[in-house]
């Protein structure tokens, strides 16, 4: 085997990690392909190549190898655009060395090579476990423990990507704060207890206080019959979810995917 093409998707916030270490994120169908082939003198993009130098400080990456990507989730958006790449690419360099891995092992060094490629403050295992799982997941950042996960329904999601603002997860920084803890757990027990949408939207309006918010964009989502609108995380990308059965207009925005939750994980798609 030479190559290798994966597929991943992206996803939204459930609770962001940023402030007690606990998190949680949920799959969406916007695909990303990746395609990891070993060669020889090829020079990567930054990101890419310092995901391969950690790799091979580990002993993990044994060679050179050429990675290629087709994605349809906008970058920087909050939509785990970052995490799906590490991890298509770790998963990838895994199956052309032939080497195994159990899940929290996969999770843990993708976790560790997101720190060291400054893409995370916390190691987002919240947003690779739910590229690897699809579905919902729930983790404990901080110990790379994945707490919960399961399926999620059938409604329709709608995403407004802002495309011109973009925020890195590296760059946000908020300061310890018993309340604002509170407020995160607050959100991560609701999740718990099975309110993953209410989860969602509460951790949106925690995390836009920071970040900023479109309230006028969010408001316009709920007034077409979203039953649940925020931000992702850090946004500054919206999302709006509707009963299944439902299908909306672009409703003003210029910029709207319209998508639904993924329960699959990621999958190899080629391997030659």
């Amino acid at each position: 085997m030479k190559s290798i093409t994966l597929r991943a998707n992206g996803g939204l916030s459930v609770v962001s990690a940023f402030a007690t270490g606990k998190g949680g994120a949920c799959s969406v169908d916007l695909p990303m392909e990746v395609t990891v082939s070993m060669s020889h003198g090829v020079t990567q993009q930054d990101g890419i190549r310092n995901i391969i130098e950690f790799l091979a400080e580990r002993k993990i990456a044994r060679g050179n190898y050429s990675v290629s990507i087709t994605s349809m989730i906008p970058e920087a958006n909050g939509l785990k655009s970052s995490s799906a790449l590490v991890l298509s690419v770790i998963y990838g360099i895994l199956k052309l060395e032939g080497i195994s891995m159990s899940d929290a092992d996969l999770l843990e060094i993708s976790a560790e090579a997101s720190i060291a490629n400054g893409t995370s403050v916390t190691g987002a295992v919240d947003d690779l476990a739910a590229c690897l799982y699809g579905g919902y997941c729930l983790t404990d950042n901080r110990e790379h423990i994945v707490k919960r996960r399961g399926k999620l329904g059938n409604q329709s999601v709608i995403i407004v990507p802002r495309r011109e603002r973009k925020i890195l997860s590296s760059t946000i920084r908020i300061a310890p704060s018993g309340n604002l803890q509170d407020c995160f757990l607050r959100a991560y027990s609701m999740a718990e207890n099975g309110n993953i949408y209410g989860a969602m939207e509460m951790n949106g309006f925690i995390m836009g206080a920071y970040t900023g918010i479109d309230f006028a964009g969010i408001g316009s989502l709920l007034r077409r019959g979203a039953l649940y609108a925020s931000q992702s995380g850090k946004g500054p990308a919206l999302f709006a979810i509707f009963p299944a059965s439902e299908l909306i207009d672009p409703m003003g925005f210029g910029d709207c995917i319209f998508t639904h939750f993924a329960d699959e994980g990621i999958q190899v798609v080629k391997e030659h």
